[in-house]
């Protein structure tokens, strides 16, 4: 057997050790039709080999499945899930007329196409909910701080009307940024300018320790319906105390967007272990 260009120098050293795959001409060859009758068989000869070429282990002496070879495909949860999804898009937008059906001969197989398509929605309202952030985050809040640089009283008003939240953060900082206070003019100071270079730590918007409120991204999402800390059933509840156990939603207060008072201290300990949210 020839491989790549015959006039290249041999280099042995650049040689792999590899095993040939031999069909012989013998009695129980599969042009010999008597043999297969006699022997009840359909052929012969495998069309991958028994032996596994890298390694060596042998399937010839397996009842099924008698090559180490296997076919790499997509599996049929996958397929579906990547169906499902785009089907999911061209469905109409009434909540009513959104409806979508997905078969399987196999309770495994339909297990693993739900559990997909959950995953996979939950990581695509991450990331709309991180592309939120972000933009409000970074291009409004650099947007007013260059109006307040550039004195712009029109667009500094816009803000006010619009977005109140991201004016009233803002203007804080400009405030704060001509205190008597070192410490409070240096972090004022920092703060701005981190917003005019559009830059932002992504921590900030999952994780506010020490503080209890809730950041960004984990507000949004517990707003959704949606566990901030994923899908897996281990992080669906939380012991509060001996024996209490009570539903991820019930530790959050909505109103102020941070954690219910009688779990703050147990929750926040956890958080920070990164056991839950």
């Amino acid at each position: 057997m020839l491989t790549g260009n015959k006039n290249d120098k041999e280099t042995p050293q650049d040689w792999i050790s590899g095993r040939m795959f031999y069909i012989y001409q013998n009695g129980n060859d599969v042009a010999n039709e008597l043999w297969l009758t006699q022997n009840l068989a359909h052929e012969t000869h495998y069309a991958l080999p028994c032996v596994c070429p890298c390694c060596g282990t042998d399937y010839s002496e397996k009842k099924s499945r008698k090559t180490t070879l296997r076919a790499f495909r997509t599996g049929f949860a996958k397929t579906s899930q990547i169906f499902a999804k785009e089907l999911m898009l061209q469905l109409p937008d009434k909540v009513d007329e959104r409806k979508l059906v997905v078969f399987s001969d196999s309770r495994e197989d339909a297990a693993q196409v739900a559990n997909g398509i959950e995953r996979n929605h939950f990581t695509d309202l991450l990331r709309e909910t991180l592309l939120y952030e972000l933009h409000r985050n970074i291009l409004k809040k650099n947007e007013l701080v260059i109006a307040f640089d550039n004195a712009d009283e029109i667009t500094k008003q816009k803000f006010e009307r619009e977005h109140p939240n991201v004016f009233e953060e803002v203007n804080t900082l400009f405030y704060n940024a001509n205190s008597p206070n070192k410490q409070d003019k240096e972090k004022a100071l920092e703060k701005i300018n981190q917003f005019r270079s559009k830059s932002i730590n992504v921590r900030e918007l999952v994780d506010l320790s020490p503080s209890f409120n809730l950041a960004p991204i984990v507000k949004n999402l517990a707003k959704l319906g949606v566990n901030p800390g994923g899908l897996n059933i281990s992080i669906r509840q939380k012991e509060i105390a001996k024996d209490v156990w009570v539903d991820w939603y019930d530790l959050i207060d909505y109103i102020k967007d941070e954690l219910e008072s009688t779990s703050k201290f147990e929750f926040i300990h956890s958080r920070n272990q990164k056991q839950f949210f």
